[in-house]
C-alpha cells in the first residue's frame, strides 16, 4: 500500500501546487528566484514521499552549506530514487542535470523542469557538451549544480569511472566540489523492480576547492573525486557486511 499512497501523494501536491508554481513563472520568468522557491516545496515533498514510501536515509555530513557561494555537487548514480534522496536531505537549492527521459516521468518530470534542471539526451554528443556549457552558466548566475559522471546508473556493486568531461563545470567555474556517495539506494525500487521500503545511506563529503588540492585539469579532478567516493563507498560497504554477518 505504500507505493500507492506515495503516488497518490505527488499526484495532491502537484495538483495543489500548480496556481503557486504558476505564479512563480508569471512572477520571475525563468530567474534563479523562481526555481529556488519551486525547488524548496520540492524538498518538502521529497522528504515526506521518502517517508510514506518507508525509505529510510542515513545521512552522514553536513546538509546545510552556506548558500553564498555555488556549489558542484557530485554523486555516483545507482537509482532514481537519487535525486530524490539529494533533494530531500540538502536544503541548498540545485539544479541537476539529467537525462532527457525524466521529463516524460508523469507528476515528477513537470517537477525537475520547474526546479530548472537541465536535460540531455546522453547519445547525443554535441547536446551533451551544450549542457555543460549551460551548467557552466548556470553556475557563474549563482546556481549549484548536481551530475552523476558514471554516465547513468550502476547496476554492478562499486562506482563506474566518471567521465572527465563533466569536470569542466568546476574548471571553468573554479566552483568548489561537493562529493556525494549513495549506497545500497537500488533498493528503493530498481533492485526488485518496484517501490519499495529500504534503507539507504548517503555520505556528504566537505567541499573540495581544486586549487588548495592541486587539481588543475578534468582528468585529475574526475580521478580524485572517485577516488573519494569509491572509499566511503567501501566503507559502507564494509559495515553493511559486518552487521548483516
Amino acid at each position: 500500500m505504500r507505493p500507492l499512497f506515495m503516488i497518490i501523494y505527488i499526484f495532491v501536491k502537484t495538483v495543489c501546487s500548480f496556481p503557486i508554481r504558476a505564479y512563480n513563472k508569471l512572477i520571475y520568468k525563468d530567474s534563479k528566484e523562481r526555481f529556488d522557491r519551486n525547488y524548496q516545496m520540492l524538498h518538502k515533498m521529497s522528504y515526506r514521499m521518502l517517508k510514506i514510501a518507508g525509505i529510510q536515509v542515513e545521512v552522514d555530513g553536513n546538509c546545510h552549506y552556506e548558500e553564498n557561494n555555488p556549489l558542484l555537487f557530485v554523486g555516483n548514480h545507482r537509482s532514481d530514487f537519487d535525486s530524490l534522496i539529494m533533494i530531500a536531505y540538502l536544503k541548498r537549492p540545485m539544479i541537476f542535470i539529467g537525462k532527457s527521459e525524466i521529463k516524460k516521468m508523469p507528476l515528477i518530470g513537470k517537477w525537475f523542469i520547474d526546479v530548472g534542471c537541465i536535460f540531455i539526451d546522453r547519445k547525443n554528443a554535441k547536446e551533451s557538451l551544450n549542457a555543460i556549457f549551460e551548467g557552466i552558466e548556470r553556475i557563474k548566475e549563482g546556481y549549484s549544480l548536481v551530475i552523476f559522471p558514471e554516465g547513468g546508473r550502476t547496476r554492478e556493486e562499486g562506482i563506474r569511472e566518471f567521465k572527465p568531461g563533466s569536470m569542466k563545470l568546476a574548471t571553468k567555474t573554479g566552483v568548489d566540489i561537493v562529493p556525494i556517495t549513495l549506497y545500497r539506494t537500488e533498493d528503493c525500487y530498481e533492485k526488485n523492480h518496484k517501490i519499495a521500503s529500504a534503507k539507504v545511506k548517503m555520505a556528504i563529503s566537505e567541499p573540495i576547492n581544486m586549487e588548495k588540492e592541486g587539481l588543475k585539469n578534468t582528468v585529475a579532478i574526475a580521478e580524485y573525486v572517485h577516488k573519494m567516493i569509491e572509499n566511503n563507498y567501501k566503507e559502507m560497504e564494509e559495515i553493511y557486511s559486518l552487521r548483516n554477518s
